[in-house]
């Protein structure tokens, strides 16, 4: 009688916590349902097994939906990164060289939050305390064929926003993005997804 009683109660115990994950991903998802534009600071870091460096990166993002976004990145140098509908443009400053790809080889916010939003069955929660929960894309449902893999997301428990994600890409590359000063649905200019490429500015199509 003993070990049915505990066995009902881990049942139970999974079960409330099991509604309180789906609780969690609904809310999350229905906050980013509700949002066309966002932008706030951020700080990445890119790690290459290969070469075993890390490099830290920081500046201010923009993005608008489905897939515009503009990354103005202030440090270690300075660089404008924006992508519209067909390309990606890396605007490198200081060295006057814009290099320019299609616009599926940009990392954009929302094609990561996408990833998840349109997915929750394909994440678990790793571990959450009062402020915040890791989610995890399950392995065994991640497609061979995409470009990241290892891909989890930290959640602000109390606004439902991601303010952290981290992915290892085809390459090897471990990439962690941290967002701040997160501003939802401000007003954003299209002009700001258009690069405006100077005069004397090297173009190297890929």
């Amino acid at each position: 009688m003993k070990y049915l009683i505990g066995l009902l109660t881990i049942l139970l115990l999974d079960s409330i916590s099991f509604s309180l994950d789906n609780i969690l991903l609904s809310n999350v998802k229905a906050k980013y349902d509700k949002i066309k534009t966002i932008q706030g600071d951020f700080f990445q870091t890119l790690c290459s097994e290969n070469e075993g460096t890390c490099q830290l990166f920081e500046g201010k993002f923009s993005i608008s939906r489905p897939y515009f976004s503009r990354l103005e990145v202030t440090k270690p140098e300075k660089q404008t990164i924006v992508t519209d509908s067909t390309n990606l443009y890396i605007y490198l400053v200081n060295k006057k060289k814009v290099y320019i790809q299609s616009a599926n080889a940009g990392i954009n916010f929302f094609k990561i939050f996408d990833m998840f939003l349109n997915n929750t069955v394909n994440y678990i929660v790793a571990s959450q305390d009062s402020e915040y929960s890791v989610l995890e894309y399950k392995k065994d449902t991640l497609d061979q064929s995409n470009m990241f893999k290892d891909l989890k997301l930290r959640l602000n428990r109390e606004t439902n926003l991601i303010e952290q994600f981290s992915f290892t890409d085809v390459n090897g590359a471990e990439t962690r993005f941290e967002l701040t000063n997160i501003t939802i649905n401000p007003k954003l200019s299209n002009k700001l997804f258009k690069l405006e490429i100077p005069k004397g500015t090297e173009i190297i199509k890929y």
